[in-house]
Order: structure tokens, then C-alpha cells, then sequence
């Protein structure tokens, strides 16, 4: 065992050293790179109990390195804390003077929800930001800031915000936003499933952008589906980019998906019929274009670029049959980014988010969501690959 860290409370942590062996490892084992993690970068149980001071029992500190400790083991419901109570490893690992029980969890993270999330928002940045977290950038040079609605499951229960979603389940419709190819979660918060995309996202740009400029110096790229297709939000990223701008920095664009279902695809392909196409394949012949397109917001007006794509099929490629009438279809997408981005390019990096935004994807429930209160924010813990190399 190596030197250790000294906790706030005078608790060393021990720094274990990693090598390998013959042993078999629980699946707790690496909670002691979550603990050091927590110590070491993020400096949890120092900034929390200095904001949220207590005269007895277990800090706020401690409450909330038990309960993110529990998440890393996989488990957010709060009686699972009763399994770990005897636990000598949990507790010394995360650097615990005792493992709290559920009803203690349960009530302290109730009653101090108000106060943790901002807490715990900056919490998250200094954890990847003192680690000195990768952050890789697109090929481009951009490093994308993904955000994506997805829905929970929550069928047969009476939680709190439960409603349908527009995966036709009963449960919740979370918002997550994502930093890197790495996937950071920067951001994520629970809302009912009910929830449509762009609703009140303004707010979660207005927290999220700042965090995800303090992480990185490089140009960003904000993806998001058509959900977001709202001319409020591209302002207030056009804003965001003035201001960094302005300060020195690099710009932030944005690429979003539209909406074309006000639009006469019909009159579209029509347009198109006289202009160059390509054909993958017999049957098939696919229309790429660009024009220049501005959106009003309260007297303002943003001038982006907007990538057209149209796909005409003539030929049923399952049953081999021609179609009497040609089936169309088609998209298009916002974006700010400049001249040099090929339109096809564009494409790409649009379906680049799609494969991103699912990879990243938590897997979670919130089963341990107090009822009538703010829901306690989950951590972006990091990969144990990189907390080994970081905290060995």
C-alpha cells in the first residue's frame, strides 16, 4: 500500500498499488479508485461540508460520497446502503468514518437537494477538469457537446413525474448532454415523461455550456435532433458563441436536425427533377443541397446555413417490384458551421451524434428519487481504465 491521502477529517485514504496477480477481484474492488477519485479531484467531502456545515452525525460530505459510491456499485435504490453497513472495504475505500444507514441517506439527501445540485454540478467539472480527463475532438478539429432526450421505463409505479413518454412507456424523459468522443456526461437531469424535447432546455444550456467551456479551450459543436429544432435555443448558442468570442475564445456552433413535416416535399422534388443526382442504386437517385436561411427570435435574426436531402426510390427493393408512385423522403438540417464544411460532411457529423448520443446513453434508474423533492444528480464518474493510469 502506498502512501495515503488525508481526508478533511483526518481519515487517511490509501492509495492502493495496482499490479497484477492471481486473485479474484469483487465487484466492489473499484471503489477504491472512486474513493481516491473523490478525494484526490474533486475534493467532495472539503467543498460540501464548507458550504453545507453540520454540528453532528455524518457530513453532508460523507452522505453523498456513501450514495455515489452506492451508484458505482450499480445501485441507486437507497436500502441497498444496508449491504454495505458491514462492509469494512466500502467504508474505508470511499474514506467513510461509518457507513450511513438508508433512512439517514434518505432524509439528508431530501432535505439538502436544494443546496447539493449546484454544489454538485461543480462537483463534476473539477473531478474531470483536476484529473485531466481526455477530451477528444471530432476530425475536424470540433469537440462535440451532444444533447439527447431518452426515456425510462417506470411502468406500474407511482412515482412522483411519472407520465407517458414519447417512447409509448410510463416513466421519465431525462436530458443529457455529452462532452467529447469520450462522452462526459456534463449534464443530466430528470424531467417528467411528458416532457417534450425542447421545453424549458434553455435553462439546461444556460448550465451546461459554461461547464463544458471550462473543460475545454478547442470550438465546440452542440448536436441535437429535431426536438430541438427551436429558434430560441439556436439564438441563445449564437449568443454563447459571441460572448466566448469575444473573450478570445473559440466559436460554438451548432448542428440540429429539422422538422419538415409543414413542408411540400412533393413541390421539393419537383424542383429537383431538372438537377444533377446521384444513384447508388437502381431505383434510387438522392438529392444534396444546401441554401442560406435566417430564423427571427425577438427582433433578432441569425443568418446559418441549411443542408437539404431528398431520396427518391422507384423500385421496392424487398419485392423487386417498380412503384407507381415514387415514395420521397426528406431532411434537412441547421447549422452554423462555415463554408468549408461540405454538405455531405455535415451529414455526417449529424449521424456521427446518433451513434454517439446511444453509446452514451446511462442505463440507471431513478429508483431512489425522493418523493416531492429534487432529484439528487447522478456523477459522471469517469472509466476505471483512466481512473487506474490517474490515481495509481
Amino acid at each position: 500500500m502506498a502512501q495515503s491521502v488525508l481526508h478533511p477529517y483526518g481519515n487517511p485514504i490509501p492509495c492502493f498499488k495496482l499490479k497484477q496477480g492471481t486473485e479474484v477481484l469483487t465487484d466492489h474492488a473499484g471503489l477504491a479508485l472512486v474513493g481516491l477519485a473523490l478525494a484526490k479531484f474533486a475534493r467532495v467531502c472539503e467543498t460540501l461540508d464548507k458550504a453545507i456545515p453540520k454540528r453532528s452525525g455524518l457530513s453532508v460530505g460523507e452522505i453523498v460520497t456513501a450514495y455515489v459510491g452506492l451508484l458505482c456499485t450499480g445501485k441507486s435504490d437507497f436500502d441497498a446502503i444496508e449491504n454495505h453497513r458491514q462492509d469494512g472495504f466500502f467504508a474505508e475505500a470511499l474514506g467513510l468514518s461509518s457507513v450511513p444507514a438508508a433512512s439517514t441517506l434518505r432524509m439528508q439527501l431530501d432535505a439538502q437537494a436544494d443546496g447539493l445540485l449546484p454544489l454538485a454540478d461543480e462537483l463534476s467539472v473539477a473531478l474531470l477538469k483536476n484529473a485531466g480527463a481526455p477530451i477528444t475532438p471530432l476530425a475536424c478539429g470540433l469537440v462535440p457537446l451532444d444533447i439527447d432526450v431518452f426515456t425510462q421505463d417506470n411502468g406500474r409505479t407511482r412515482k412522483e413525474g411519472v407520465s407517458r413518454t414519447y417512447a409509448g412507456t410510463d416513466g421519465y424523459a431525462p436530458i443529457a448532454v455529452y462532452l467529447g468522443q469520450e462522452g462526459w456526461c456534463v449534464a443530466l437531469e430528470l424531467r417528467e415523461g411528458s416532457h417534450f424535447s425542447s421545453r424549458e432546455t434553455e435553462y439546461t444550456l444556460e448550465r451546461s455550456l459554461p461547464r463544458a467551456q471550462a473543460l475545454t479551450a478547442a470550438g465546440l459543436l452542440v448536436r441535437w435532433d429535431s426536438g430541438f429544432h427551436a429558434a430560441q435555443l439556436s439564438h441563445q448558442i449564437e449568443a454563447a458563441s459571441v460572448a466566448r468570442q469575444a473573450a478570445g475564445g473559440e466559436p460554438i456552433h451548432f448542428l440540429v436536425k429539422g422538422n419538415p413535416r409543414r413542408m411540400d416535399i412533393a413541390a421539393l422534388h419537383t424542383q429537383r427533377l431538372d438537377k444533377m443526382a446521384c444513384q447508388p442504386r437502381e431505383g434510387k437517385r438522392l438529392w444534396v443541397w444546401e441554401s442560406q436561411e435566417t430564423c427571427l427570435h425577438q427582433g433578432q435574426t441569425l443568418s446559418h446555413r441549411r443542408i437539404h436531402r431528398l431520396v427518391e426510390r422507384t423500385l421496392d427493393v424487398k419485392t423487386g417490384q417498380t412503384l407507381l408512385v415514387p415514395e420521397l423522403e426528406y431532411d434537412f438540417w441547421d447549422t452554423t458551421l462555415p463554408a468549408r464544411f461540405r454538405p455531405i460532411e455535415v451529414i455526417g457529423l449529424y449521424q456521427d451524434h446518433g451513434t454517439h448520443a446511444v453509446s452514451s446513453r446511462p442505463t440507471w434508474t431513478w429508483n431512489a428519487c425522493p418523493r416531492g423533492s429534487s432529484p439528487p444528480t447522478i456523477w459522471s464518474c469517469p472509466w476505471l481504465g483512466w481512473l487506474t493510469t490517474c490515481c495509481a
